[in-house]
């Protein structure tokens, strides 16, 4: 993870929160454990965006409720749009997963990106998504584990969730 990206976001946290930078941990809960609220939540994220100049969509923005995942979001964000030099997965990969929801879920392959919302954009229902992930373990020759299924199955995920856990198995 960029540690330029993981700095400016706990700066930027502990700005808009008004919290110590100490108190801010990557497991802990910006509800919970900073008490923010929906409000101080939805300014964090217009600070991110402004600060990266990237735009988090609405699946991606309801998962940040911790400074880890948040990181973790914002660097695929930023990759994604060119902005560092650590690619997600290979240009191949990519395409090859690509050409795979194309086949599977009948997606132009132009008009995916890593932000592409899974649920929103490329599957019609759960169906399409198992079908998805079945064809990307037979072409990969592995097989996702349970958490790995149910983050890729959960509201919100996208396509870059998808590269990441390729590159996991792949590692």
């Amino acid at each position: 993870m960029d540690e330029d990206i993981k700095r400016k976001i706990t700066e930027l946290i502990a700005r808009q929160l008004n919290v110590v930078q100490a108190d801010i941990k990557p497991a802990c809960k910006f509800q919970e454990d900073l008490e923010a609220d929906s409000i101080d939540l939805a300014e964090l994220i217009l600070a991110i965006e402004d600060e990266f100049t990237i735009d988090i969509n609405d699946g991606v923005a309801e998962r940040l409720r911790a400074p880890e995942a948040t990181v973790s979001d914002v660097f695929i964000i930023v990759e994604s749009k060119g902005k560092l030099e650590t690619p997600l997965v290979s240009e191949e990969i990519q395409r090859t997963i690509k050409d795979i929801i194309s086949d599977v879920c009948g997606s132009d392959t132009d008009t995916l990106d890593p932000t592409t919302d899974l649920h929103e954009n490329i599957a019609e229902d759960e169906l399409d998504l198992m079908e998805l992930f079945t064809t990307i373990e037979k072409k990969f020759e592995f097989q996702f584990d349970d958490d790995t299924h149910k983050r890729l199955m959960a509201k919100g995920a996208t396509l870059a969730d998808v590269f990441n856990a390729v590159k996991r198995k792949l590692a």
